[in-house]
């Protein structure tokens, strides 16, 4: 019990570690958007591989991503992520705080 209990302290951490990553890789490469929240997933891939879900929600304020950013954002993601050993590959998605409301209600 214990040993689950310290697997489960030690993913929690994990995932707060990503997240702070996430946050912080998304400011510096998209300085002009502002971010509500960052959702990190544990998840498996298809082919039984790690992976992240993470959804970025920004405010609704209408700024575009940089294109040309975005297209290498995953790259440098993945090597902030390897700093912390973390190999898992991540699968972004970034939404409107209006779009995860309405996604949340019908959720509901």
């Amino acid at each position: 019990c214990a040993a689950n209990l310290a697997g489960a302290m030690e993913s929690a951490m994990d995932t707060a570690d990503i997240r702070r990553i996430v946050w912080q890789t998304v400011e510096r490469q998209f300085p002009n958007v502002g971010i509500v929240d960052v959702v990190v997933r544990p998840d498996t891939d298809r082919d039984g591989d790690e992976a992240l879900r993470i959804t970025v929600v920004l405010e609704d304020r209408r700024r575009d991503l940089d294109q040309d950013r975005l297209v290498g954002f995953v790259r440098h993601l993945r090597a902030r992520l390897a700093d912390v050993q973390q190999e898992a590959f991540p699968y972004l998605t970034f939404i409107s705080e209006s779009d995860a409301k309405k996604r949340k209600l019908e959720a509901a």
